[in-house]
C-alpha cells in the first residue's frame, strides 16, 4: 500500500494515535468523537494489513509498522500543514488569541520580567495562560493540545515531545538581614544545627538534595513547610530560619526581602528547567518564534546552561 494514496484524514488519526497512545485523548486532539477514530483507525488497520496498535497497561503500543510508518507520515503532515499557513512572512504583530504555557512558580518570574516586554511591544494582541501543573497533567496537556509549550524542572517523556534545556541553576542558602553577622560562616559542622523551612511539596530539586546531604552524612533540620517560593522567601526575611533556594530565584527576590546569600558548604546537584512541546508544534511560526524567545531570555542570563561543567 502507498502511503500517498491514503485519505489524509486517516493519516492525521494514525499521527495523533501514534502521538497520545490512546484513541480517546487522540479524538480529544483532532476534535472528533471516539467512535469516529475507532473507524479510521479499523479502516487504517484494514489498507495496512496490520494491527498498528496493539493494548498494553499504559495505552495503545504501535507495531514495528507503525514505528517505520510514522515518521515519514509525521513529516508529511508537517508539510502539508506548513504549506497551508499564510502568510509567507511572520508577522508577531499580526498574532492573536492565547498562547497556553505549563510553567512552573520557579521560572514565571524570571521569564515573564523579560517575556512581556517584548510581547506588549512586537506582539500586542498576544495573550498568555500560565498554568503550574503536575508532571503527568503537563504531559497530557501537550498531547491533546490544551498547552502549547511548557517549562518543567525535569524532562517529559513521551513520543514526538521534544526538550530543550534551557537552564542549570546552583543552589544557595538564603537567610535574613543580617544574620552572618549574627550566626557567623555555615559550615559541613554546624549546618545540621541551624532550622530550616521548605515546600510543603517538595520539588525535585530539594529530594535530589537531601539525598546528596545523606550521603555526606548531613541533614537539613526542617522546622516550618510553605506552600511556594515566594511565601518562602517573605518567611525567611522575618526570621532566623534558612531556605535553600535555586540562586536564579534568589537573584529575583533577594534584593526585594534584602535577603543574604550564603554558600552550601556541601558539593550538590543544580536546579535545572526544561522547554518542552509537542512536534506538532514545529513550523507553527507563532510557537516557533515564542520558543525562540524563550531560549533567548534563559541564554542571556547569567544562570544559563552551557555545556557541561563539574556537575555533569
Amino acid at each position: 500500500m502507498n502511503l500517498r494514496t491514503l485519505d489524509l484524514n486517516l493519516l492525521r488519526v494514525f499521527d495523533a494515535v501514534y502521538g497520545t497512545g490512546s484513541v480517546s485523548l487522540a479524538a480529544r486532539l483532532l476534535g472528533l468523537s471516539q467512535p469516529s477514530v475507532s473507524a479510521s483507525l479499523a479502516r487504517l488497520r484494514e489498507l495496512l494489513d496490520d494491527p498498528l496498535f496493539e493494548r498494553a497497561r499504559d495505552g495503545l503500543v504501535p507495531t514495528p509498522r507503525a514505528d517505520e510508518i510514522a515518521v515519514p507520515i509525521r513529516e508529511g503532515l508537517a508539510l502539508v500543514d506548513l504549506a497551508s499557513e499564510l502568510p509567507q512572512e511572520f508577522d508577531p504583530a499580526e498574532v492573536s488569541g492565547t498562547t497556553r504555557i505549563g510553567l512552573t512558580e520557579l521560572a514565571e518570574p524570571l521569564l515573564m520580567r523579560c517575556l512581556m516586554p517584548i510581547i506588549e511591544e512586537s506582539a500586542p494582541n498576544m495573550c498568555l495562560f500560565l498554568r503550574d501543573l503536575p508532571d503527568q497533567d503537563i504531559s497530557t496537556g501537550l498531547y491533546d493540545g490544551s498547552l502549547d509549550l511548557a517549562i518543567h524542572d525535569q524532562p517529559i517523556d513521551g513520543r514526538q515531545i521534544r526538550c530543550e534545556m534551557l537552564l542549570r541553576s546552583p543552589l544557595v542558602c538564603a537567610a535574613r538581614p543580617g544574620w552572618n553577622s549574627r550566626h557567623g560562616p555555615v559550615t559541613r559542622e554546624n549546618f545540621s544545627g541551624f532550622p530550616f523551612i521548605d515546600l510543603k511539596t517538595k520539588q525535585r530539586a530539594h529530594k535530589k538534595l537531601d539525598r546528596s546531604l545523606a550521603a555526606q552524612g548531613c541533614v537539613r533540620r526542617l522546622v516550618y513547610q510553605t506552600g511556594g517560593y515566594w511565601s518562602m522567601a517573605g518567611m525567611i526575611a522575618g526570621t532566623d530560619m534558612l531556605a535553600v533556594l535555586p540562586k536564579v530565584f534568589f537573584d529575583e527576590v533577594g534584593a526585594t526581602f534584602g535577603l543574604e546569600e550564603i554558600p552550601l558548604p556541601f558539593d550538590v546537584p543544580r536546579d535545572e528547567a526544561y522547554l518542552i512541546w509537542h512536534e506538532r508544534n514545529n513550523g507553527n511560526p507563532t510557537l516557533d518564534w515564542l520558543r525562540d524567545i524563550c531560549l533567548s531570555v534563559f541564554r542571556g542570563n547569567g544562570a544559563v546552561f552551557q555545556g557541561k561543567d563539574r556537575d555533569g
